[in-house]
């Protein structure tokens, strides 16, 4: 009886660990842009409200006693659309998309006004 009750809860432990507790990443819809498009993996976007004619996109601003724009803000205006940042899975680097359950990211991309270069 007690090699059963044994046997019983190691093909227990063994049939839990081979399936799998989490939804799959391949059942998953990966997340779309504004057009509709899958937001790749190492993509550069710009970053603005989902609903239309709720300020525009995100940029940098100097604020209070700040003498350079550190600080980042969405801006008021509809038609600007900010500042790109780059999107990166860091979980899974070499994936094609960016799915819901993934961990990401969000790098701004500054270029310098005098040499052009630019920053991650």
């Amino acid at each position: 009886m007690k090699n059963t009750v044994l046997a019983f809860f190691f093909l227990a432990f063994a049939f839990a660990m081979s399936t799998e507790l989490t939804p799959s990443i391949a059942a998953a819809v990966p997340v779309m842009d504004s057009n509709g498009f899958p937001v790749t993996n190492g993509g550069i976007y710009q970053i603005f409200p989902a609903i239309k004619g709720n300020g525009g996109g995100i940029v940098t601003a100097a604020l209070g006693n700040e003498t350079c724009p550190v600080s980042v803000v969405q801006t008021p205006s509809n038609v600007n659309l900010g500042l790109s940042f780059y999107i990166r899975v860091n979980s899974r680097p070499l994936a094609d998309y960016v799915y819901p359950t993934d961990s990401i990211d969000i790098v701004l991309i500054v270029q310098h006004l005098l040499s052009g270069w630019l920053s991650f």
